[in-house]
């Protein structure tokens, strides 16, 4: 059916309710009202209006139409009861990011407290619009008073300031009605403070005792005022204030008043005064005075600000963004306005912070320009050497620096500049020619340690212009990335080698490494980040820039040849480098780049269907590894083996193989090989049709690792879509698309395809067919090389063109597919293939019974090749679910298929708990049953078929559309 009408509701808790009710009619496949009305027990009128009617309904309807769609009751509560709570319209919400705590402290303050609030802390850290959210947002009338640096030499200013803005409240009648209440004295003493009140000469006190008396008057107003609304008092920037100002709020704080007073105060500021220190430190000690320290924000408050900016900034842009500001809101404003350069200090904020800078000179200067280019803690050990100062000397520079809050120390006896965009606008003081030598000096230093990253001296060297010192570290640094996993940065210190490589040819390094060598490494690193076409180039530039090497790089350099034409230029390609590879190993002494050139060749022979020769190659390959004596390939070929072991029925066996191969290591040794594992088992146990449980525990161990060691890779994203497939087989599409991190509007790209197949069946499940179709297209055509036989891919096109309405246009591919695997092939592999063209062929035959009934034979001799019904498949599961349904689909193509067919294969595919599939069955047993004029056995089948179809939307419309018909 087409979809509800929605309500025209204002953007808020209810119209998200709507929204969301609505998008779970849509993934339960738009059951009609009259289906819902009798599924939950009301009428069809009631349905209605829930979808459609501005009114918020009963919880108790809801609950019920939520259950009859398979939705989660307990998230619909929540969205209900938020809808359903009133919301006060006159309170705007907090423009503020992050301070939640903070702000309903202040906020609490305002409306319920008495005394005085010290919101502290330092210039930029966001104080004003902390206390300006808390005031705006509370139920408190509260006037603001400033202080400014000025506002020592005119006393009590911002007290005056605060008593005005009461007073342009109502024209002044409601602090007219409070003065009425009070003594009569109250009105004069203020007279000084509100010239408005027109108090005569006469009646102004001249006292001695003026001060004092004025002092309790404004206590006297306050709390009168109060008595007709609530009232609250807010100072800006104390620690500017002059000192009656001072001594009057210690006067009504000591006083025990009820009136809520705040006040905000800049710690660390130079323009503090001695004795307004000393006021701070007696009156904090008082039990009506409260202190509230401001926290820097943190990543996700930074975000949240950069939002609130107007900026549409992406994690590594907040992240950089944050690492620069620390937190500190002033600094993410001004650096909000260049999101992509990280290199900018804007000039207002540069200016702010070189004024800070302004005067130094000599060792102070010389101490500062370490720390700014260094723009990291340095030891008082390194800054000794790098300085040459003495060290008596360099003490107390440093307490210098410290008083002026130019530097910090750190922890073990390390000291930085205070804040990061201070070490920037030192970079930025530096003249030509001056940051060169600092450079020099800071990678001999750094270096010299053992826990510098070696990135870091190399970048420093860079900076110096030392070409030959940067190529040695940068080398260091690729294989500390390496060690990591971090092969994104592994890669770029590779070809900055590349780039720095002396013109001699000689070996550099430390082992010496070729210039082939790292051209290798190089391509491995990007292949391992997912930069497929950076790294192809890199093998066509080696092959053309690299004439006459020896045979072991000669070696190495066929392998990626291998990998990378064989992908562009099909597998035939492929297979003929890499032999060619293997030739020059075997007359090489034995190590492990024979075995990625073997397991290289297997993968090939994998995906030409030659399952035989690869399983038999993966044997080869342990043995070799064993041979080799190292522990990780041992591993690796080990979890190899386990895939063909398993896929043939063994299952068994093969996780005695993964054990095998776990027990080289102490758990977490081996991460790589945790998460390689991992993708093994969890790619078996679906060939082999295992449940969602046991896939999710043999993941686990490889999730851990990949989240643990931030691991991004390939085998990374094989892992999440091997286990949202499990979660799609077993009807929970929502959770699978969850799993699945390419953003349905993100461009298609060859590199995450792993993913891309999940989000097709996603997309085609949740009814959105166009777009799973142009997904499939962009498949076959970036992924899915010449000579290519990628069975999986071709059932995921099957089910996909089956629900678009062109069902047979995967059928010649599966017929050349199986045609090339189906004699050799591991039945395991192949039958759901078999399925998906019994299906097609089902689609063609009923399209044009006389153009494809000469083929329906060819067809089923063809699947009955693949042997599912062989007794050496008896108690499989998995297998008969395959069988069952491939016969109930070609009797449905010559019109011969019968309840029983679709019952039978339903109840195989009930024992695998594989509800869409069971419900596609029971549909089809519905139809049959149908025509056969069996109308309640067929709506027995159909409530079943859609309960079972929940989060399958082409599927449950089909079901809908017969039960109408019914």
């Amino acid at each position: 059916m087409s979809t509800l009408p929605r309500p025209d509701l204002p953007p808020g808790a209810h119209r998200q309710l709507v929204d969301q009710l609505h998008d779970l009619h849509h993934r339960a496949g738009w059951p009609s009202l009259r289906a819902l009305a009798r599924e939950a027990g009301v009428s069809h009128t009631t349905v209605s209006k829930a979808f459609s009617r501005p009114a918020l309904p009963a919880w108790g309807t809801l609950e019920l139409l939520v259950e009859a769609m398979g939705g989660d009751t307990a998230a619909f509560h929540a969205l209900w009861v938020t809808a359903s709570t009133p919301v006060n319209s006159s309170a705007p919400p907090p423009r503020i990011a992050g301070r939640r705590a903070e702000l309903d402290v202040v906020r609490r303050h305002l409306e319920s407290g008495s005394g005085l609030l010290l919101v502290m802390g330092e210039a930029g850290i966001g104080k004003t619009a902390l206390v300006t959210s808390a005031a705006d947002t509370s139920g408190t009338h509260v006037a603001v008073g400033h202080c400014l640096p000025l506002s020592a030499q005119v006393p009590l200013l911002p007290f005056a300031d605060a008593l005005r803005r009461l007073l342009d409240v109502e024209n002044g009648r409601w602090v007219r009605e409070a003065l009425a209440a009070c003594p009569t004295y109250v009105e004069a003493s203020l007279a000084p403070l509100l010239p408005g009140l027109d108090v005569g000469a006469d009646r102004a006190s001249t006292d001695d005792y003026a001060r004092h008396r004025m002092f309790t008057a404004a206590a006297s107003l306050l709390e009168a005022l109060a008595q007709a609304r609530p009232v609250g008092v807010l100072f800006e920037d104390l620690h500017w204030a002059d000192g009656p100002t001072l001594d009057l709020l210690e006067h009504v704080v000591a006083g025990r008043t009820t009136i809520p007073v705040v006040g905000t105060w800049r710690t660390e500021d130079d323009g503090t005064s001695a004795e307004t220190l000393e006021w701070l430190e007696r009156v904090r000690r008082h039990p009506d005075v409260v202190q509230l320290q401001i926290p820097p924000l943190s990543c996700e408050e930074t975000a949240e600000q950069l939002a609130m900016l107007g900026g549409r900034p992406n994690p590594d842009q907040v992240a950089r963004i944050h690492a620069r500001s620390e937190g500190r809101p002033l600094f993410t404003e001004h650096l909000a306005a260049h999101l992509d350069d990280d290199r900018v200090l804007p000039q207002q904020l540069f200016e702010l912070l070189d004024r800070r800078l302004s005067g130094l000179e000599g060792d102070a200067w010389a101490i500062v320009r370490l720390l700014g280019v260094a723009a990291r803690p340095l030891t008082s050990a390194q800054l000794e050497q790098a300085s040459g100062l003495p060290r008596d000397r360099l003490i107390s520079e440093l307490h210098e620096l410290h008083q002026r809050r130019l530097v910090r120390s750190g922890t073990a006896d390390t000291v930085e500049m205070q804040h990061p965009l201070l070490a920037e606008a030192t970079q930025r003081r530096l003249v030509p020619g001056e940051g060169v030598g600092v450079h020099r000096l800071l990678a001999t230093v750094l270096g010299s340690g053992v826990t510098t990253s070696p990135a870091e001296v190399a970048t420093h060297w860079q900076l110096a212009g030392e070409p030959t010192q940067e190529a040695e570290w940068r080398i260091a640094a690729a294989y500390d990335s390496a060690a990591r996993f971090d092969w994104t940065q592994e890669a770029e210190h590779w070809l900055r080698t590349l780039e720095l490589w002396p013109n001699d040819g000689q070996l550099i390094g430390n082992p010496p490494l070729s210039r082939a060598t790292v051209y290798v490494s190089a391509m491995d690193a990007l292949n391992e980040s997912l930069q497929w076409d950076r790294a192809a180039a890199l093998s066509d530039r080696a092959e053309a820039q690299l004439p006459g090497i020896d045979e072991a790089a000669r070696a190495e350099l066929l392998r990626r040849a291998a990998e990378y034409r064989g992908e562009r230029e099909g597998l035939a390609i492929g297979l003929e480098l890499v032999e060619q590879a293997l030739e020059i190993y075997r007359r090489l002494p034995l190590g492990s780049g024979v075995l990625r050139a073997m397991n290289l060749k297997r993968q090939q022979l994998n995906n030409v269907g030659r399952f035989d020769e690869a399983g038999d190659l993966a044997r080869s390959a342990l043995d070799t590894a064993m041979l080799i004596g190292d522990r990780r390939a041992e591993r690796h070929q080990l979890n190899s083996l386990a895939w063909y072991v398993g896929v043939d029925g063994r299952v068994s066996d093969a996780r005695a193989l993964l054990a095998r191969g776990r027990a080289l290591f102490d758990e977490g040794a081996d991460p790589l090989g945790d998460l390689r594992e991992a993708v093994i088992a969890s790619d078996l146990l679906l060939v082999c049709g295992h449940d969602l449980a046991e896939i999710e525990e043999a993941s686990s161990v490889g999730l851990e690792a990949a989240k643990q060691w931030g691991m991004d890779n390939v085998l990374a994203m094989m892992l999440h879509g091997n286990i949202a497939t499990a979660q799609i087989r077993a009807g929970h599409v929502s959770r699978g698309a969850a799993l699945v991190t390419v953003h349905p509007a993100a461009p298609w790209d060859a590199e995450h395809w792993p993913l891309h197949s999940v989000r097709i069946r996603v997309e085609a499940l949740s009814g959105e067919l166009d777009a799973a179709v142009q997904r499939i297209e962009m498949t076959w055509d970036e992924v899915v090389a010449e000579g290519e036989i990628e069975l999986e891919v071709l059932c995921v096109a099957a089910d996909v063109y089956f629900w678009h309405g062109s069902g047979d246009v995967a059928l010649d591919r599966l017929v050349h597919a199986l045609n090339a695997v189906v004699d050799s092939a591991p039945v395991r592999i192949v039958c759901p293939a078999v399925l998906a063209l019994a299906r097609a062929a089902a689609e063609r035959t009923g399209q044009s019974a006389s153009a494809s009934a000469i083929h329906l034979e060819a067809w089923r001799d063809l699947c009955a090749r693949a042997r599912l019904d062989s007794t050496a498949h008896a108690g499989d599961e998995h297998v008969a679910a395959h069988a069952l349904a491939s016969v109930a689909e070609f009797a449905r193509a010559d019109g011969t298929a019968t309840t029983d067919h679709w019952a039978r294969a339903a109840a195989a595919w009930d024992s695998l708990a594989r509800p869409h599939d069971a419900a596609y069955c029971r549909w089809r047993a519905a139809q049959c049953a149908l025509r056969d004029g069996q109308g309640t056995v067929a709506a027995s089948l159909l409530k079943r078929a859609a309960r079972e179809a929940r989060e399958h939307v082409p599927l449950a419309r089909a079901i809908a559309r017969t039960a109408g018909v019914g």
